[in-house]
C-alpha cells in the first residue's frame, strides 16, 4: 500500500491488479491490471506521477499515473 504524495488517495496491490482508493472516505476509485503477472511486494509513488512496483519474481514495473481518473 502506498500514499499518493500530492492527491488525497492511496494505492494497494495484489497478484493481478492495483487499486486506487480515496483516502478520506476509503472509497474504491479505480482498478488497473498489473502487467507483471506476479505478486507485487513493494510500491512507491513519486511526485512526478510515476509508480514503481517490485514483484515477487524480481521484476520491476513502472506506471504513469496520468492515465488514472
Amino acid at each position: 500500500m502506498e500514499l499518493h504524495p500530492t492527491e488525497d488517495c492511496f494505492a494497494s496491490a495484489s497478484f493481478d491488479n492495483i487499486k486506487k482508493f480515496n483516502l478520506s472516505e476509503g472509497e474504491f476509485l479505480y482498478n488497473m491490471s498489473s502487467e507483471q503477472n506476479t505478486v507485487i511486494n513493494a510500491m512507491a509513488i513519486k511526485n512526478e506521477g510515476v509508480m514503481a512496483t517490485g514483484g515477487d519474481n524480481g521484476t520491476l514495473g513502472f506506471l504513469g499515473l496520468a492515465k488514472w481518473p
